[in-house]
């Protein structure tokens, strides 16, 4: 019994943790929502000019934010600071050719990656002052605190582009297979088992009205 009600309170902490992430950055989601449904090409009102910043926004802005808030929940505004940087690593790892990165199949937007990120990064800045800190002598703070954390902002990036952004790029990859198996076999219901225990983690009410089951649907429909 003592088990079950640790695992579910280790549940609701990492629930509270992506929530918290995600949750202060909803306005940019909906901006971008705003921007896709009028000025893309399928749009209301189609225009190339304000069309340019929805692809750059998803890429770029949106994991980036969700990535420096991360890293903020877990060391203020320095581990947000590099836990943005670690997060542009997996972001050039995964954007598309047209968008300045390296991914030649096209973009993935590594929100996921942000969520990963924001935090470690964070973390290892954390354990680092941790170590570090008591030995500084007085009057080279802020040097030490700037350089420290561009170089391990700058270890993270490097790892990031290597590492984290081929593999949440990879996994995105499968799911995408996965959705298409269930649609092309009819059995989209068994998508519930993906989805409600992340309903149950955070963003209950974004899940529900994500573009991304809509386009689930849509694709059903035909």
């Amino acid at each position: 019994m003592t088990d079950t009600v640790n695992l579910k309170v280790r549940v609701q902490k990492l629930g509270t943790a992506l929530s918290n992430m995600v949750m202060p950055n909803i306005p940019i989601l909906i901006a971008w929502g705003v921007l896709t449904m009028f000025f893309i090409p399928d749009g209301f009102t189609p225009n190339k000019t304000f069309a340019a910043m929805v692809n750059p926004m998803l890429a770029f802005l949106i994991p980036l934010m969700i990535g420096y808030t991360g890293g903020k929940n877990i060391y203020e505004h320095r581990g947000g600071v590099v836990g943005a940087i670690a997060t542009f690593g997996s972001i050039i790892a995964t954007a598309s050719l047209s968008l300045g990165g390296l991914n030649t199949k096209g973009n993935v937007p590594m929100i996921l990656g942000a969520m990963i990120l924001g935090p470690f990064g964070a973390w290892v800045i954390k354990k680092f002052d941790d170590y570090v800190q008591p030995h500084i002598k007085a009057g080279l703070e802020m040097l030490i605190n700037n350089f420290s954390a561009g170089l391990v902002g700058f270890g993270l990036a490097l790892f990031a582009v290597k590492v984290v952004g081929p593999l949440v790029a990879w996994l995105t990859d499968v799911m995408g297979h996965g959705v298409d198996f269930l649609i092309a076999n009819h059995l989209i219901p068994l998508a519930n088992l993906f989805i409600e225990p992340a309903k149950i983690l955070f963003l209950n009410n974004a899940i529900n009205q994500s573009r991304d089951f809509i386009a689930i649907g849509n694709s059903a429909s035909f």
